[in-house]
């Protein structure tokens, strides 16, 4: 099994004359032993770190050597400590894989969502003009519709006239002939 610290641990050795430069730690499982110099920017994503200096660091390792060696029963338990950090490592990496996928799903079906509502959009947009279109030529209808009711009317009317003369006439011209006739 591989031994590792449940923290990061740092050497720090301080020069004067370094080029400051930017050192990231973003990979928080590892123990790392790293060394910076003086004006060196160091950028930490974990949630913790140590920063020892040379005789620090012998230190912390040589007791925790001593400490595996020395009692079986808390070999063992760091054994449990270090397999149960490994764990967990692999379920967050396992989470965060998970993550990732949904969040790729979430914005696949965003620009779908964005596309539907788009080509929505267009759809209605193009039905209003439609139903604009309809109820112009509706107004245009009943326009003419009205136009046509009164010349009929008015043609009806006129008809009606004529049938009146027509009529009138023939009594006129029947009374003519009667009269005629009769002598």
């Amino acid at each position: 099994m591989k031994r590792r610290l449940p923290f990061l641990i740092l050497f720090i050795n301080t020069t004067l004359h370094s080029q400051p430069g930017v050192k990231d730690f973003s990979d928080c499982d590892q123990l790392q032993t790293v060394m910076v110099f003086a004006n060196d920017v160091m950028s930490f994503c974990c949630d913790t770190a140590f920063v020892m200096n040379k005789l620090t660091f012998r230190r912390y390792d040589s007791a925790y050597k001593d400490v595996r060696r020395r009692a079986p029963g808390i070999a063992n338990l760091m054994s449990a400590y270090d397999e149960i950090i490994e764990l967990q490592a692999a379920r967050l990496k396992n989470q965060s894989e998970e993550y990732e996928t949904l969040r790729a799903s979430f914005a696949s079906l965003s620009v779908e969502a964005q596309s539907k509502i788009a080509e929505s959009s267009t759809r209605l947009t193009t039905a209003i003009h439609f139903m604009e279109n309809l109820n112009k030529d509706l107004t245009e209808t009943k326009r003419l519709l009205g136009e046509a009711k009164e010349i009929i009317e008015a043609e009806k009317h006129g008809l009606n006239l004529e049938k009146i003369l027509w009529g009138a006439g023939g009594v006129a011209a029947g009374i003519v002939i009667g009269t005629l006739i009769a002598r």
